[in-house]
C-alpha cells in the first residue's frame, strides 16, 4: 500500500497558504456519503434484529436470522468514527480547535440535551417506561441507550488537536495503527475467544492461564490507542493509502471471512451454552476487518468515479446520498423512537413474518420515516442544524 506524503508536506504549510474551509467544504468525497449512508440504515437494521434478539429460541431460523443480520452489519457504528476520522484527522483540512468547541462540540451536547429530554418525555407520556425522579435524572444524564454514540464522539473531538499532532506524519500514524491492531483488536479478540470458548471446551487448567494474563494486561492501564480513537485514525488511514488489486482482494476476502466467523461462531456458543450469544463487539478483529473492507471498497469505487467528473453536474445517484448523509445524524437520533411507535401501533414486527423478509421490511419503514422527520427538523431556523 503507497502512502501519499502530501497530508504531512500541508501540515507544515504557513496557515496562510492552507485552502480555506469553504474550499475544503466544496471538495466533498462523495464515498463518504456514500459510506454515511450505508452505515446509518444499517444501524437502523442492527436496532430491528436485536429487537427479539433475546427472546426467540436460539435453535430456531428466527434467531438465525437475527444472527446473520446483526453479524453483517456490525460495522456501522465503527464506520462513522472513521468517516470522522477521514475528515477531522486530514491535515489537508484545517480544523481550528476554537471552531472544533464551538461549531462540532456544541453542536453534539445541544443534540444530547434536546433529545434526552424528548426520550424522557417519550418514556413518561407514551411507553410508560420512565416512572420516578431517579428514573428521569438517569436518562435526562445517560441519555437513551443509542445515545452513548454521543459521549463518546465529544471525547473524539476532545483528543482530536492531539491526534492530528499523530496523522501530520505517516510514519508516526503507521506505528498508531499497528499499536492500535495489537492492543485494540487483537488482544481483546483472543480475550474474547479465551473467555467464551474454553469454558465450552472445559479446559479449566487453560481458562485460568489465559485469565491470568488478561489480569497482567489489564495492569498495563494502557489506554492511549484503545476503543474508538484506534477507528477514528483507521479510517484516516485508510483514507489516505493507495491500494494495489491483490491488496484490495485480500482485505475482501478478510471482510467476507470475518461476517461468515461471526455467523457460525456466534451460533456455535449459543447452542452450545443454551444462551444468546454475539461475537459481535466493535473492538473484536473481526469486526474491524469487515469495516476496514466495506471502506476500502468505496473509496475505491468512489476514486474511479469522483462526485464532479471534470467539473460536470452532480448525478442524482449522488445528491440522494448527499442527502441522506447530511440528515443522517438526526435519523441516528429519531429512529429508536420511531421503531418503538411502529411496534406499538402496528402489528409490524420482526417475529410476526419471517425475519428474513421483517427486518429489512422494518428497517426501510424505519428508516424512511426517520429520513422524512429529520428532513423536517433540519429545515427548522437556527436549530435545525443542531438536532439533526
Amino acid at each position: 500500500m503507497a502512502e501519499r506524503g502530501a497530508g504531512s508536506a500541508y501540515a507544515s504549510m504557513p496557515r496562510h497558504e492552507r485552502k480555506p474551509i469553504e474550499e475544503q467544504r466544496r471538495e466533498r468525497k462523495v464515498y463518504l456519503d456514500v459510506l454515511r449512508t450505508l452505515a446509518i440504515f444499517s444501524v437502523v437494521v442492527i436496532h430491528v434484529a436485536a429487537n427479539n434478539w433475546y427472546s426467540v429460541d436460539i435453535a430456531s431460523l428466527d434467531w438465525q436470522a437475527f444472527n446473520a443480520y446483526d453479524s453483517l452489519v456490525r460495522w456501522s457504528v465503527p464506520m462513522f468514527v472513521m468517516i470522522s476520522g477521514a475528515l477531522f484527522l486530514d491535515p489537508d483540512r484545517e480544523v481550528p480547535t476554537r471552531r472544533l468547541y464551538k461549531k462540532n462540540v456544541v453542536r453534539i451536547v445541544v443534540a444530547f440535551i434536546v433529545w434526552s429530554i424528548a426520550y424522557v418525555l417519550f418514556g413518561m407520556y407514551v411507553t410508560d417506561s420512565i416512572h420516578t425522579k431517579s428514573e428521569i435524572f438517569a436518562h435526562l444524564v445517560k441519555g437513551e441507550y443509542h445515545l452513548w454514540f454521543l459521549w463518546m464522539i465529544v471525547g473524539l473531538y476532545i483528543v482530536t488537536p492531539i491526534l492530528r499532532r499523530v496523522t501530520s506524519s505517516p510514519k508516526a500514524t503507521r506505528y498508531f495503527v499497528i499499536v492500535a491492531l495489537i492492543f485494540s483488536f487483537c488482544i481483546p479478540t483472543i480475550e474474547e475467544l479465551a473467555s467464551s470458548l474454553l469454558p465450552v471446551l472445559d479446559i479449566e487448567q487453560l481458562s485460568k492461564a489465559f485469565s491470568s494474563l488478561s489480569k497482567a494486561y489489564g495492569q498495563m492501564r494502557f489506554h492511549l490507542t484503545l476503543w474508538f480513537v484506534a477507528y477514528f485514525v483507521l479510517g484516516y488511514y485508510l483514507s489516505q493509502k493507495s491500494y494495489g488489486k491483490g491488496q484490495r482482494g485480500v482485505l475482501y476476502v478478510l471482510g467476507i471471512a470475518s461476517f461468515a466467523f461471526i455467523v457460525l461462531y456466534s451460533r456455535f456458543i449459543s447452542l452450545q451454552t443454551g444462551e444468546a450469544y454475539g461475537f459481535y463487539d466493535w473492538m473484536l478483529l473481526p469486526v474491524m476487518l469487515e469495516a476496514a473492507a466495506i471502506f476500502v471498497f468505496f473509496k475505491q469505487v468512489g476514486d474511479k468515479r469522483s462526485a464532479r467528473a471534470q467539473g460536470g453536474e452532480e448525478t442524482l445517484a449522488v445528491r440522494v446520498f448527499k442527502f441522506i448523509s447530511v440528515r443522517s445524524f438526526g435519523v441516528y437520533l429519531v429512529h429508536i423512537m420511531v421503531l418503538r411507535l411502529l411496534m406499538m401501533l402496528t402489528p409490524l414486527n420482526p417475529v410476526a413474518i419471517n425475519p428474513v423478509l421483517s427486518v429489512p421490511l422494518i428497517a426501510i419503514i424505519v428508516f424512511a420515516i426517520s429520513l422524512a422527520i429529520s428532513a423536517l427538523l433540519h429545515r427548522i431556523p437556527l436549530v435545525g442544524r443542531c438536532i439533526t
